[in-house]
């Protein structure tokens, strides 16, 4: 199936009517080198950020079209586009916990998730269930793994920090790459935008400043196994 971006405005409008509830958040990605992971995590104390669960492995498959429309809306700018992923937790390549078939929306910095439960470990059934509700031809391209660290503070604002991100061909799974670097993502309801922008954008990056960047795990795993 040749896939075109009417389809996927199509899944997306599928997606907001099955859950017309989920709320977006802000989501702002910061690209850091490695081992600057550790030196924000006591940026963000210092500032009134604390741990709030406990460090773990976060592991996904990325599925997309033969012709990687997705990665393509991603390194196009495209405002409006949508990312599909299978996520676990644990220890790489063991399931140690239910698999979440996670979609991706993303309108600008604002994200949009929508979860659905597997019932199977299986791909296929990723592949049939997206193909039956929502007309679209996917398949599992690479997965990804890193190490996560979560903090919050009494504003509700969330942080995350993605450290030993490492990637693998779901064709050939020898096939494997590091990206080298780590990544800080601020998340927050949209209220807390102007609060961010006045307060906290300062606070976390006086001492360390970072650039904002898109900073996809998927487009540079593509990059990083020569796939694009």
């Amino acid at each position: 199936m040749v896939f075109h971006r009417k389809n996927s405005q199509t899944a997306i409008e599928y997606l907001e009517a099955k859950s017309p509830n989920i709320k977006p958040r802000y989501e702002r990605k910061f690209r850091m080198p490695i081992g600057f992971e550790l030196i924000m995590a006591n940026r963000l104390m210092s500032v009134g950020f604390r741990k709030v669960f406990p460090d773990r492995s976060v592991n996904s498959i990325y599925f997309d079209t033969n012709q990687l429309d997705f990665a393509q809306d991603n390194i196009n700018g495209i405002a409006n586009r949508l990312k599909i992923r299978k996520r676990w937790y644990g220890e790489y390549n063991i399931l140690k916990s239910d698999p979440r078939l996670e979609f991706k929306h993303k309108k600008g910095f604002l994200g949009y998730k929508y979860h659905h439960r597997i019932n199977n470990y299986c791909n296929k059934s990723v592949v049939e269930y997206v193909q039956k509700t929502m007309g679209m031809g996917v398949s599992p391209k690479l997965e990804t793994n890193y190490y996560r660290s979560y903090y919050m503070n009494d504003n509700g604002f969330r942080v995350t920090l993605d450290s030993r991100l490492g990637t693998k061909d779901c064709i050939n799974k020898s096939k494997t790459a590091s990206l080298l670097y780590s990544v800080m993502e601020i998340k927050y309801p949209i209220d807390r935008d102007e609060q961010y922008r006045k307060h906290l954008h300062m606070k976390i990056n006086s001492m360390i400043p970072l650039r904002l960047n898109k900073s996809s795990k998927y487009v540079e795993s593509l990059t990083a196994l020569h796939v694009i």
